[in-house]
C-alpha cells in the first residue's frame, strides 16, 4: 500500500520487534535513539524490574515488557522499554506482522495490540505475558506537557527535572533535537553582538519567551542537548552541565 512521506518515517521503528530475539540476554533495556537520560537508573530499574517480575509473573521470563504509560489513555509509549527477549514471544510477532499490511504508523500501535492487561492474547500465541507500567517519570515525552513540576514562593511552576529518568524528544521532525541543534546554530549565526536569542529559537515552537512555561518544559532538555553534542563534537570529556537539572 502506499503512505504520504509523512508516515513513512516510522515504518524503521518496527525493528523494536527484534529485541525479542536477543535471547543471550536475561533482561533488555531499549532506549530510542532521540532519548536523553537525566538520571541514573540502571541499578534502581533492574531491581525494580526483577522484583515485579516475580511479584506479578512467578519469575522474569514471563514478564516480556514494562514501559510508560502514556497520559491520558489507555495505552503505553514504547521510547523507552524494559524487556525479556523471548523467542516464542519473537515468533509470535513475525506471525502478527506478516498478517498486518498498514505498518504506517510503526512499532507505537502493534505494540499496544500485543501486550495489554490482560496476562493472555491471541497475539502472543496463548502464553502467559506480563506488562508492567514503569514508574512514574522513568520516561517523559516531548510532545505533552505532562511532567512533575514544583512552585516557588513567587508562584512559578519549575519543572522537577530530578524526577525524570529519560526525555523521549518525541514528536515531528522539527522538533528532534539535532535538527533544533542546527537551527540554533544557525541563528546564532545570523546574531550581531553578544545576544543570546538564539537559544529561544525552535523551528517547531517558533521563539519561545524566556522565563515562560515552554521554557521550563521543552527548551532545558534541548539545551542538555546541545551542551552535550557540543562537547562530543570537540572530542571532549563530558562534565557537568551548566544547564542546572
Amino acid at each position: 500500500p502506499q503512505y504520504n512521506e509523512e508516515l513513512k518515517r516510522y515504518w524503521g521503528t518496527c525493528a523494536k520487534f527484534s529485541l525479542w530475539s536477543l535471547t543471550q540476554y536475561d533482561i533488555v533495556v531499549y532506549i530510542d535513539a532521540d532519548g536523553l537520560i537525566l538520571n541514573p537508573f540502571v541499578h534502581t530499574l533492574l531491581q525494580w524490574y526483577r522484583d515485579e517480575a516475580h511479584k506479578h509473573a512467578g519469575e522474569v521470563q514471563n514478564l516480556l515488557l514494562a514501559a510508560q504509560k502514556a497520559p491520558g489513555n489507555d495505552g503505553y509509549q514504547t521510547a523507552f522499554l524494559i524487556l525479556h527477549p523471548s523467542s516464542n514471544m519473537h515468533s509470535s510477532m513475525q506471525n502478527l506482522l506478516s498478517t498486518v499490511s498498514n505498518v504506517a504508523l510503526g512499532d507505537l500501535p502493534l505494540m499496544n495490540t500485543i501486550f495489554g492487561a490482560e496476562p493472555y492474547n491471541s497475539n502472543r500465541g496463548g502464553e502467559p505475558s506480563y506488562f508492567l507500567d514503569l514508574p512514574d517519570w522513568t520516561s517523559v515525552a516531548q510532545s505533552n506537557a505532562v511532567r512533575p513540576f514544583y512552585y516557588t514562593e513567587q508562584r512559578r511552576k519549575i519543572v522537577d527535572w530530578n524526577r525524570i529518568v529519560s526525555y523521549d524528544f518525541a514528536g515531528p521532525p522539527e522538533c528532534k533535537p539535532w535538527i533544533v541543534y542546527a537551527f540554533q546554530k544557525q541563528k546564532q549565526l545570523e546574531e550581531i553582538g553578544d545576544e543570546k536569542n538564539y537559544m529561544y529559537a525552535h523551528p517547531y515552537l517558533g521563539v519561545v519567551e524566556p522565563g515562560s512555561d515552554e521554557e521550563q518544559i521543552y527548551m532545558i532538555p534541548q539545551w542538555l542537548w546541545n551542551e552535550y553534542y557540543d562537547q562530543v563534537l570537540k572530542r571532549k570529556k563530558k562534565g557537568r552541565s551548566t544547564y542546572s537539572i
